[in-house]
């Protein structure tokens, strides 16, 4: 979990931020999010955002526990 401090985010962007090439960050290309969630996913987990109560929004990721097979 990584909570920031910065301008949060807006209700209207949503899963948006998801989204290939959609930023925020003028100087951004929009593909950190896109790219970080599929790695999630490609490993059984998710990555999620909420806003925060007042500055900020969190960022939430979670994958399986990887159980170790011996042969």
């Amino acid at each position: 979990m990584v909570r920031d401090s910065g301008v949060g985010l807006d209700s209207q962007i949503g899963e948006r931020i998801f989204q290939p090439f959609y930023t925020t960050n003028p100087p951004g290309i929009g593909m950190g999010l896109p790219v970080s969630r599929s790695i999630a996913v490609k490993h059984g987990g998710r990555l999620r955002a909420v806003a925060n109560e007042g500055p900020g929004a969190t960022f939430q990721l979670t994958v399986p526990r990887y159980k170790l097979r011996m042969a």
